[in-house]
Formats: structure tokens, C-alpha cells, sequence
């Protein structure tokens, strides 16, 4: 695969020929899974076809070619979504498709073991108040009580951590964060 992408770069149309077709019905199905668009999904998958194209002597593939284009096509979407907030479903809905496609699931492992890495990072009271929070599914309250600390004292601990997080989780590891501040208990 290697091989096809270098004679890209190099400008070779038939490789890009057959890059698009080996690949463009799966990103298709992989765009509507997430944008439930069928029109919106060609679009986007046509549009990062054609960026690829124009901007292939300044991209490196460091994966496949295929993890690429989904990336791409991912992003794609969620920019899409985020400039017209009408389409928008709701966060649950989107999180839901993208958990039924089939590369989520290594990357999504890929996510958990860089954020496992970074919550251990955290100051040792930091880090229990967090995983009460996201694992246990624990109240501010309940968290304060048991840990016999103020209600206070969680909200400002949980504020560092999520803003730690924000600051050492790579731009890619967004879903992993909407799924940790999803099961978040605020009350």
C-alpha cells in the first residue's frame, strides 16, 4: 500500500484510480453511518479525495492509507456539523454510528490506553476524584462525602483534571473526551 501511495505522491493517476475505488464506497458508508446523509457523506468523501489529490506531495501517511482517509472523512463531517448546528443530531446519536464502525474500536483502544496514561499522571487525590466521577458514576456530593471533602473541593479538582486532559490528550483523542464528559455526573 506503501507502493500506491509513493506513486501518488509521484503524480500517478491510475494509482489514485485505484486508491479511489478500492476505497470509496466504505468512506461513503462510513460518512452516512455518522452524518445519516447519503448526499452530504458523497460530498465529503469526494471532497477529501480531491484534497488528497491536490495536497499529496505535502502529506505523510505515517498508517494505512485507508486509516487516513477515514480520519479525513471524520473530521470532515464533524466540521461540517459544527458550522451548520441545523444538522446536528444529538452528541449521543453521532457517538452511537461512530461506535458501529469498524475501525473505531482499535482506535478507540488506541484512545483509552493514551488516556489511562495521562490520568495517572494526575495528583493521586485528583485522579480518585476523577475516576469516582467518570468510573464509580459518583454525585460532586456523594464523591465529597465519601472522600470527606468539600462539594467545593471535587468541582475545582475535576475542573484541573478535565483542563489537564484538555492540555496532554492529543487534538485526535476528542472522542474519548466527549465520552468521559458525557458520563460525568455533574449534580
Amino acid at each position: 500500500m506503501q507502493d500506491r501511495w509513493r506513486e501518488i505522491q509521484k503524480g500517478c493517476k491510475v494509482a489514485f484510480k485505484e486508491l479511489f475505488y478500492a476505497h470509496y464506497e466504505c468512506l461513503i458508508v462510513y460518512a452516512f453511518r455518522i452524518s445519516n446523509d447519503r448526499e452530504l457523506s458523497k460530498d465529503i468523501v469526494n471532497d477529501c479525495f480531491l484534497r488528497l489529490w491536490n495536497n499529496r506531495n505535502n502529506i505523510e501517511i505515517k498508517s494505512s492509507i485507508q486509516s487516513y482517509l477515514m480520519s479525513m472523512v471524520r473530521n470532515d463531517i464533524f466540521q461540517h456539523l459544527r458550522r451548520n448546528p441545523k444538522t446536528i443530531d444529538t452528541s449521543q446519536e453521532i457517538l452511537d454510528r461512530i461506535e458501529d464502525t469498524p475501525t473505531y474500536n482499535m482506535e478507540k483502544e488506541r484512545q483509552i490506553i493514551q488516556l489511562h496514561n495521562i490520568i495517572q499522571q494526575l495528583p493521586e487525590q485528583r485522579r480518585k476524584i476523577l475516576e469516582l466521577a467518570v468510573f464509580e458514576e459518583m454525585t460532586y456530593k456523594e464523591i465529597a462525602a465519601h472522600l470527606k471533602i468539600s462539594t467545593n473541593t471535587v468541582k475545582t479538582q475535576i475542573g484541573r483534571a478535565y483542563r489537564y486532559l484538555k492540555e496532554n490528550l492529543p487534538a485526535n483523542n476528542s472522542l474519548i473526551m466527549l465520552l468521559l464528559q458525557k458520563k460525568i455526573n455533574l449534580a
